[in-house]
């Protein structure tokens, strides 16, 4: 679901990405690359001050590297600029639905705003699924907006996996791990993903830590992917030592999910919901 503050977190994203990259171009060398075919073969080339160059791949190696580097960044700029275009066109069109008061509205549009005829009397919208209801965290107590709102760090470890958007902005590394993000959203849960948890000394990154509304337990859900690989296996059942050791226990605090043919059951999601986040 886009929202308002989504969307100026996107233009903030890529402001500063756009200033990272005209920085990169700033410091590029002079000149633009270009390949020819030449003496039976591609060979890269170079124009300075309208004079053709030849790049030896021997002996300029590093020149070419970073004029293509510099090829790259000038087309990733171009694709900034078109979606900041679009996002600030976005922003100064787009309405969040769930703030608007829907009896003031109707009562503007009918003319009745300061006359004494009641629209709430007899219109109930109580009922009404609205995107408020669904997707925003509006009765989060001190505690759970204190937790909510203290960030660590990401886990450092290929970022560029995590490719998947949750309808709150959640950006995770795989479709199951979509699909727990796109729940928790749904369920309106306040969580965090692949963030720090330090233990024993050591940093640990689980696939998902959520707050427990009810009893403002920590839990902590890891979703086993890959369990048919000796190596993953083995880093899964040493992390599960340590979180037992650190009083997380399966069925309380400590959820395990799998993979079922790339996928994850919503009637098992929804399972999970009922007995451990509640």
């Amino acid at each position: 679901m886009i929202d308002k503050e989504t969307i100026l977190s996107e233009i903030d994203f890529y402001s500063n990405l756009f200033e990272n990259y005209e920085t990169l171009l700033a410091e590029a060398p002079d000149g633009e690359i270009y390949f020819k075919y030449d003496h039976n073969k591609w060979r890269p080339f170079i124009r300075k001050n309208n004079k053709e160059i030849y790049l030896s791949p021997k002996r300029n190696k590093e020149l070419i590297n970073k004029l293509l580097l510099k090829k790259f960044t000038g087309l990733m700029v171009a694709e900034i600029k078109r979606n900041l275009c679009l996002l600030k066109s976005l922003d100064n069109c787009f309405t969040d639905l769930y703030k608007i008061n829907y009896l003031e509205k109707i009562k503007e549009l009918e003319n009745l705003k300061g006359h004494d005829f009641k629209v709430d009397t007899f219109m109930d919208i109580s009922g009404v699924a609205t995107i408020d209801h669904h997707n925003k965290n509006t009765q989060l107590t001190d505690d759970e907006s204190r937790w909510l709102s203290s960030h660590s760090k990401l886990n450092p470890y290929m970022p560029e996996k995590r490719i998947h958007r949750s309808p709150l902005g959640t950006m995770v590394r795989s479709k199951s791990e979509l699909s727990i993000a796109t729940f928790l959203d749904l369920k309106g849960l306040s969580y965090k993903s692949d963030e720090l948890l330090i233990l024993e000394g050591h940093e640990y990154y689980p696939d998902f830590i959520i707050y427990r509304r009810s009893d403002g337990k920590i839990i902590i859900w890891e979703h086993l992917g890959m369990m048919d690989d000796p190596a993953y296996a083995e880093k899964v059942i040493h992390k599960l030592t340590v979180y037992s050791r650190n009083g997380y226990r399966l069925g309380d605090n400590l959820i395990l999910t799998y993979d079922d043919n790339g996928s994850l059951d919503m009637t098992t999601l929804n399972s999970i919901y009922e007995l451990m986040l509640k």
